[in-house]
């Protein structure tokens, strides 16, 4: 049972610290021989291979630090100004985090069950939590800031996608902050596909309201034209110039104000359209004109629908240029952050393992000069396979090799997650990663 509590406390332990009063002796020595054996009860994989167990190149990446303490003094037990009992000084030592937690919960289930506790495991499971706290702190971000900084309608659209470019890197750079060994993308992508859904949200929000208070401004200045069709006021000789008078009135009011939002030149385009028969039979009805000269107007009035309606079109299209640009941006910072976040952890793995070939070079000159031959040999194995694992790291061709692998995946990911017109920008992805592997 000693055996199983020390087990546990290595694998949730930063620092294990041995304290022993007065000098270091031989017996002290000996009665902590057990710590180097540790390793027989701890798995670094999931796998049940038999290499797996008892590795202490694997050991090293998660085996705390050990110092031994030499003391000679009493412990002054206090919190702040009040005196406290070793039990309540033993507790506040002691409060778990959330993720401590988890890693208690899994290795003692594990211990109890008679199985040996599996780091990769454990790890996992804390990488679930923490990955899904993390998107779900990012979203919220994303959802109150986009709430707070955009006030409908926008004036173009730009401007929103502006406000939701900016609440979106806020939300990944959280996301990049608090996530853990996301490395297959899996909540970098969900939370994607939250922050895209919201924005479409309030796209058709801001559609909504600007719509709804276009038309409302046009049926407000259209009343006096309303009254008149109905009272029949231009179904009379001149009726037609009458009419486009008062047409070109309404527009240059309607255009003057601010506020419309992006619906402005589509609502006043529908209410032109709506109005096409209406003109056609005052043209037609308009007697002091002559048949030709009905044709010159009439022509002229489709004309106009159409130059408006071109307009229009140019405006869309626009519109969907500045979304494309804005997802290419979007996608740029997205592959951007966790390619940087993961190879920072490659250049630390690295910088760690050059640490540990150091430190068991040490070992081997030790053994060998003790006379350990056969140790000394299982050591230069252990040293060859991880300077071998050093090597294919600071490799820059498994590097590319890597990136590419990043990109293709992440590719499909965000083919998943763009519109359809966005798609093409997973395939560029993938495009790029494949320039990766024909270095």
């Amino acid at each position: 049972m000693c055996r199983l509590i020390s087990t546990l406390t290595v694998l949730l332990s930063i620092c294990l610290v041995h304290k022993k009063e007065s000098t270091i002796n031989k017996d002290a020595l000996e009665k902590l021989y057990y710590v180097t054996k540790l390793t027989e009860l701890i798995r670094s994989k999931s796998s049940s291979s038999a290499e797996d167990l008892g590795d202490s190149t694997e050991c090293l990446h998660f085996f705390p630090d050990f110092i031994w303490t030499v003391w000679d003094f009493t412990l002054e037990l206090k919190n702040g100004d009040r005196n406290i009992s070793a039990d309540e000084y033993l507790d506040n030592a002691l409060k778990l985090t959330a993720e401590l937690e988890t890693l208690v919960v899994t290795y003692v289930d594990a211990i109890k069950s008679g199985k040996i506790p599996c780091v990769e495991y454990a790890v996992t499971t804390l990488a679930q939590l923490e990955n899904s706290a993390a998107m779900d702190k990012a979203a919220e971000h994303n959802s109150q800031q986009m709430a707070q900084r955009v006030s409908f309608p926008t004036e173009s659209l730009q401007e929103l996608l502006d406000v939701h470019a900016a609440c979106e890197r806020e939300a990944m750079a959280i996301f990049m902050e608090h996530s853990f060994k996301d490395n297959k993308r899996e909540y970098q992508v969900r939370l994607m596909k939250i922050i895209k859904k919201k924005k479409e949200d309030f796209l058709r929000q801001n559609e909504e309201v600007s719509g709804k208070y276009c038309q409302e401004l046009l049926e407000k200045l259209s009343e006096d034209l309303t009254e008149s069709i109905s009272a029949g006021t231009f179904h009379a000789p001149g009726g037609h110039k009458l009419y486009r008078e008062a047409m070109d009135r309404i527009e240059r009011d309607y255009l003057r104000g601010s506020g419309k939002g992006v619906k402005a030149k589509e609502v006043f385009q529908s209410t032109l359209q709506s109005q096409a028969a209406v003109e056609k039979s005052i043209l037609q009805a308009d007697r002091a004109l002559s048949d030709g000269l009905k044709a010159i107007a009439e022509e002229m009035a489709r004309k106009e629908v159409a130059e408006k309606e071109q307009k229009f079109i140019i405006q869309r299209l626009e519109e969907q240029q500045q979304q494309m640009e804005a997802q290419m941006r979007s996608l740029q910072e997205n592959l951007g952050q966790p390619q940087e976040k993961m190879s920072c952890g490659r250049a630390n793995l690295l910088r760690e393992e050059n640490i540990m070939l150091k430190h068991k070079l040490k070992i081997q000159e030790a053994m060998f000069k003790q006379g350990f031959q056969n140790k000394c040999a299982e050591m230069g194995a252990e040293i060859n396979r991880l300077k071998e694992e050093i090597a294919t790291k600071d490799d820059h061709q498994n590097d590319d090799l890597w990136i590419a692998k990043t990109l293709d995946k992440f590719g499909n990911a965000i083919a998943s997650v763009l519109s359809a017109a966005g798609k093409l920008i997973g395939n560029l992805v993938k495009g790029m990663g494949a320039l990766f592997k024909t270095k």
